[in-house]
């Protein structure tokens, strides 16, 4: 993800907003860990998809 975001030129704090903005509001702390490899929540992983035109299914770890 973080790749993605760096390609999209957004910043952590830039993606916190876009997700906000879309109705599924995080922190960067949140985004951060995300990016360490942590599991969004399916809404945000739908939305983080949305934004940096990711595969939902397949981009994003996902709980065992």
């Amino acid at each position: 993800m973080a790749i993605a975001r760096s390609r999209k030129g957004l910043t952590l704090e830039e993606l916190a907003d876009l997700c906000g903005q879309k109705g599924a509001p995080i922190s960067k702390g949140q985004l951060s860990r995300i990016e360490r490899g942590a599991v969004p929540r399916p809404a945000l992983r739908k939305v983080l998809a949305e934004i940096l035109e990711l595969d939902a299914g397949l981009d994003f770890p996902r709980a065992a």
